[in-house]
Parts: C-alpha cells; structure tokens; sequence
C-alpha cells in the first residue's frame, strides 16, 4: 500500500525533491499521512495550520499535535490563529477565506514553490455531487483538478481505503474532527449518508465515478481550447464593448460556453440562443454584463448602471454598518427571532432566516434585468421594474433604490420588497436583521 501512495506522487512529475512545499496541515487523517508519506521521501516540506477555534479544546488538540510533529522532525512551522464565531451561519466560508489568504501569504513570503493539499478521491467525487446540484455546467462537474496554479493535490486520485491503511500500518498520529460526523454540511451528508448507500447498491461506483469525473476533465480541457479558437475569430473587443459574431448552428456549445464567463445563467443563454432575430432585446447577467440583439452582431458591456452605481461587499462576521450618499444601512447577524408585530412594523427594518445567509452580502444599485422572488408570491418571480410601475415608484426616486443580494439572489428591494425564499417561518431559530435610515 505504502508503494500505491508514493507512485502516486511520483508519476505526476509536477513538483521534485528540489522544490520547496508547503503541506496545509489539519490535524486530521488525510493531511497527516500527507506529511508522513512526503516527509518519508525526503521531499522538502514544511507544514502551515489554521486554529479557528470553532471547537475549542479540540482545535488546540490538533493545532499542538501539529506543531509537536513538525518540531519533533524540525521542520519548519507556520501557524495562524483566529477566532471565528462558531454560531456564524457562513463560518465555513469565512475558514475558508482566511486559509488561502495566510498560505498565499506564507507562499510569496518564504519563496516556496507549491501549496500541497491532501484532497482525495472522496473529495472529488463529493464536490461532483455538490457542482450537480447547484446545476453547473462543465466547469463545475469537472471537479477537483490535480493542479490549480500553485495549489498541488497529490492524493486527488487515492482512495479513502488506500489513506487509512497507510494510517494504521505506519501508525502515522491524528486527531479526528468531530465536525465530520455532523450531517448538517452538504458535504458530510454526502460522504456519511449517499455514498456509502450507494456503494452498498453499486460496489464500483465510487471508482467508476472517478473515472467519468476524469473524463470530464479532459472533455473540459478540449472545451477550453476549442473555446479559445472560436473566440479568437468570432469575438472582437472594441473600445470597452465585446462585439460577438451570432453563433450558428455548429458553435452555440462553444458561444454558450465563453458567455457563461460573464456570468449568465443557462436560461438566459437559452432565450439568448432563441432570439437571435429579436433586435433589440437586451439581457443583464449576475456578473453586471448587458447584452445587446442587434441586426448583425450581439453587443456586449459592463452595464453602465453597474459602473456609476453603488456596490458594496460585505463580508458578514459581526455587527456592521455601511455609509451610503442617502444614509446608512446597518447588518446584525444571528439576533433574536422578532415578534409577528416587529416583522410588520417598519419596512426600514427586515428580518431574514439567519441560516439561510451563508456567505457575502452584496448591496448595489438595482439595475435592468433584477428580479425577485417576492413576500406573499409563493416563491414566483417578479423584475424590479414591474413592481416599480405597480408602486408607482417614478423615475428619480427610481434611480436611488438599493438592493441587499445573497448568492444569485435579490433578498430584499432596501425599505420596498423582501423575499420569500429568506423569510422568517416557524422553523426559524435565528433571525439576520438589516435596518436602513436615511
């Protein structure tokens, strides 16, 4: 078994002996017999770890056994800790952040050539699951890759099987992270609750998965490049706007593809596809690009709105509050649930599911082409500017209205609309409150 990992290693041919790495390091099981197997072929590692102290004692327990391991083989030893609320509602994604900011940190300051990740199989095939669900295209069901610039995964193509065994027979120390049992993270009911349901039905899948998933990624690679040449003689960027050639019939994949960039979603692209003769029309993408119909050519730009408007990006930690020209707007995560009485009172005031919010909040300029799923509305969607017209909203006090935005949605029209995707019901435990004043 000891023979599978370090072929592994040594037939990707990416990084050498003479190379400086550095091993993120957690504690656990896979990042442990990561820096076992390499420091056991005499690569030159150092390790860097990351205390959020989301688990107390227990997260002090793997930050030493770390940092007991490196010093006992004196190996030299980043380590950064924070304090991340462990009730925060995008606690995962804070992690995340600030893991990537120390490493890439620790990368350029020291000159080390690569950051190496102990990602396996399992990852792979569960960030497939997540990529389907969230309904990605190529991009995203490609999954893992091996190498993403300075980030190596050596273990990317090694099984969790392959890992423990490595574990028990060179007894290599960890500690297990009780967080992995809990199935509240997509991630954990995939690996603790399908795949192993899944296996039991079909005793190759995890390996047949692997497979197609690497199929994927060649197909992806091929997409890429065949992507690039249809670019190069079918887009042509004049004076900050993209002037696009229509696509016929053989390359509305590869149009679909490049569009997908600038942040337009499937169904967009469809009706994009299907109206080519609707002069005209125009369409605005998540990503703040609006696209032009015109008689022989799309036009595409940054939306004008977008550019002179308001955008702030907030990542959401603690209280905080944002100046804006016509007042202020004020975010308090994971408050008391309020009172029917309070969620009618004021329309200043609102009040969101708080697990619901996961990661940055946006606040920006609404522009042409928003939409939201409005309060009373059964989830339907409705674009702004209908619902400006049925408020008889005109066009100057048009012009100053913010919206606040989670992900892909519109979650609240600031002192208008909320929506009902995020609205406070009887399963609630923690309300998100926003207030604006003027």
């Amino acid at each position: 078994m000891n023979n599978i990992l370090r072929k592994s290693i040594e037939n990707q041919q990416i990084f050498t002996r003479n190379h400086k790495l550095l091993v993120a390091a957690s504690g656990g099981k896979d990042s442990m017999v990561l820096c076992h197997l390499l420091f056991s072929m005499e690569f030159n590692i150092s390790l860097i770890h990351v205390n959020y102290h989301l688990r107390g004692e227990e997260s002090d327990t793997e930050a030493l056994l770390v940092e007991t391991w490196a010093n006992d083989r004196k190996l030299k030893f980043f380590k950064k800790n924070v304090f991340i609320d462990p009730n925060s509602a995008n606690r995962q994604e804070l992690a995340r952040n600030i893991r990537y900011e120390f490493f890439d940190q620790i990368r350029e300051e020291y000159n080390y050539d690569y950051i190496l990740t102990a990602h396996h199989e399992a990852d792979l095939i569960e960030t497939f699951f997540i990529n389907l669900n969230r309904g990605s295209g190529l991009r995203g069901l490609k999954s893992i890759r091996y190498q993403n610039g300075f980030r190596i995964r050596p273990l990317i193509h090694i099984s969790q099987s392959a890992i423990l065994t490595y574990l028990k027979e060179h007894k290599v120390p960890y500690h297990e992270d009780s967080s992995n049992l809990k199935n509240i993270y997509s991630r954990n009911y995939l690996r603790n609750e399908v795949i192993p349901l899944l296996e039991k039905r079909f005793p190759q899948f995890q390996k047949n998965a692997h497979q197609s998933i690497q199929y994927l990624q060649e197909l992806s690679e091929y997409m890429i490049a065949q992507e690039k040449l249809w670019e190069t003689s079918h887009v042509f960027y004049m004076e900050n706007e993209y002037k696009i050639l229509k696509p016929n019939l053989q390359n509305k994949i590869l149009f679909s593809s490049w569009l997908s960039r600038f942040g337009f979603h499937h169904d967009q692209i469809q009706d994009i596809l299907n109206g080519m003769t609707a002069v005209g029309n125009q369409y605005f993408s998540k990503d703040h690009y609006q696209l032009l119909i015109d008689r022989d050519y799309l036009l595409m730009s940054q939306s004008k709105s977008f550019q002179n408007g308001i955008k702030h990006v907030i990542n959401i930690q603690e209280e905080i509050t944002i100046k804006l020209p016509n007042g202020s707007i004020r975010f308090l995560p994971d408050t008391d649930i309020p009172s029917p009485e309070e969620l009618r009172s004021d329309p200043t005031k609102v009040y969101f599911d708080n697990d619901l919010i996961h990661e940055q909040l946006i606040i920006r300029s609404w522009l042409p082409g928003d939409f939201i799923r409005p309060l009373g509305m059964n989830g339907k969607k409705k674009k702004l500017q209908d619902i400006f017209t049925d408020q008889k909203i005109d066009r100057n006090s048009k012009s100053d209205i913010l919206v606040v935005q989670h992900q892909d949605d519109i979650i609240w029209i600031v002192g208008h609309t909320l929506s009902e995707k995020y609205k406070i019901t009887e399963k609630s435990t923690r309300a998100f409150r926003i207030i604006f004043s003027k």
